[in-house]
């Protein structure tokens, strides 16, 4: 939503001095409210997703990033519903090993087919 900034995912480290213990990874999915100065916990993503990126366009929020597999997928969430769940967009991109997340308006008619959507 307008207003809001969404904190996805992460890792937490464990230390003892300069030594890393251990690391949990997040599918946490947290929310800042500027307007309201607060946060809140959103839906989690449904599994833990590394190198994530974001994006919204057309009113969802798209997280993209490598599963455990080292699959790259994409996951929907939904941004106009109070109770949104993600769901899984694209399962697998195996061959993709480095990737940007962004969103544009494009006119598309000028575009060489080989690029314009379908």
């Amino acid at each position: 939503m307008s207003g809001e900034i969404y904190v996805i995912g992460g890792l937490l480290y464990y230390r003892t001095g300069d030594n890393i213990i251990d690391k949990q990874s997040l599918h946490s999915v947290d929310i800042y409210s500027v307007e309201h100065d607060r946060w809140w916990s959103g839906p989690p993503l449904p599994e833990v997703l590394y190198g994530i990126g974001a994006t919204v366009l057309d009113g969802s929020l798209y997280a993209c990033g490598m599963v455990e597999s080292r699959k790259v997928v994409v996951y929907r969430l939904p941004l106009s519903q109070s109770t949104s769940t993600w769901s899984l967009v694209e399962p697998e991109w195996s061959h993709v090993l480095h990737y940007a997340c962004v969103s544009a308006r494009m006119r598309t008619r000028k575009l060489p087919p080989i690029v314009r959507p379908v």
